[in-house]
């Protein structure tokens, strides 16, 4: 299984296909205690998911296109906003693991998952502009943890939900 992790680093237009990001192997999750690095004092450690989205140079989040994930590809995408305008700010499907961490997604539909694809959502915003957040069918899973969520949770088809706890909705 190939996995990759979703860099926020727009490039130009002969990334069109991946969204405007570079995709790059992700390196071996470490388990940390320690702010992660230029935090100011205090901060919550590193993967504290009641930590804010850490931001981007210049202040915000780091822009980025619409994120896929296919078949059996595994994605890490952190520290990211991600706007779709119409469609969905993530599509997964077809058995494809995403771990979305520390992000805000935005589209008409902020997550659509199926075909057995399983996404984790840590620390982020989904916010669904057609009043729907989320759409899992087929299969889906999603397992999600101090998110807020912006409109409606659709499951159907098999599809499960996981509320793990601190999650938020509007």
């Amino acid at each position: 299984m190939m996995r990759h992790v979703v860099a926020a680093v727009c490039l130009s237009s002969a990334c069109a296909l991946l969204g405007g990001c570079v995709v790059q192997p992700a390196p071996a999750p470490a388990a940390s205690t320690a702010p992660p690095p230029g935090a100011a004092p205090g901060a919550a450690p590193a993967g504290d998911p009641g930590a804010a989205p850490p931001a981007a140079a210049g202040g915000g989040l780091a822009q980025t296109g619409p994120i896929e994930c296919h078949g059996s590809e595994s994605r890490v995408v952190e520290n990211a906003s991600i706007t779709a305008g119409a469609g969905p700010a993530v599509n997964a499907h077809g058995g494809c693991s995403i771990v979305i961490r520390n992000c805000e997604l935005i589209g008409e539909i902020g997550i659509d998952a199926h075909g057995g694809a399983v996404i984790t959502l840590e620390n982020s915003t989904v916010q669904g502009t057609s009043g729907k957040a989320v759409d899992l069918h087929g299969g889906a899973v999603l397992n999600a943890s101090a998110t807020t969520f912006i409109g409606q949770i659709d499951t159907h088809g098999g599809a499960v939900f996981n509320d793990n706890g601190a999650n938020a909705w509007q």
